[in-house]
């Protein structure tokens, strides 16, 4: 189930996405993926993550990004209200798969959840929250 990617920089975020959902919902967790956040309602939806995980009395957020491409300012402030709310939300590329898969399965929380991109973005611009 878990997948090994022989070389995550040709790794599509497409790709990376599908694997993962798949290897999810094995899991027996609801997935739901929103196909683009930017057309949703009046705008203020852009930047919601686009991976809502609902199982065992949990929830996740995730925003994907293919290998070393980073979230916009809006995927930021959401996932950044997210943790301030108390749920796990965090940004992933395809390096990260195996700790996603980890993390589902219901071992500790790493330190990948604590993004580099939050802290350079909320630090950084003044965005109002």
């Amino acid at each position: 189930m878990v997948k090994l990617f022989t070389d995550p920089k040709k790794v599509s975020e497409k790709a990376f996405q599908k694997d993962l959902i798949k290897d999810i919902r094995a899991m027996g967790y609801l997935v739901f993926h929103d196909y683009d956040s930017r057309k949703q309602g009046d705008g203020h939806g852009k930047g919601y993550p686009d991976l809502t995980i609902v199982g065992n009395g949990r929830a996740f957020f995730i925003e994907l990004k293919r290998y070393r491409a980073g979230p916009t300012k809006e995927q930021v402030r959401w996932i950044y209200n997210l943790q301030r709310a108390g749920q796990v939300a965090f940004i992933a590329q395809p390096p990260d798969y195996d700790k996603i898969i980890s993390l589902l399965k219901g071992h500790p929380e790493s330190e990948f959840l604590k993004s580099k991109w939050i802290d350079q973005i909320v630090i950084s611009d003044d965005l109002p929250f």
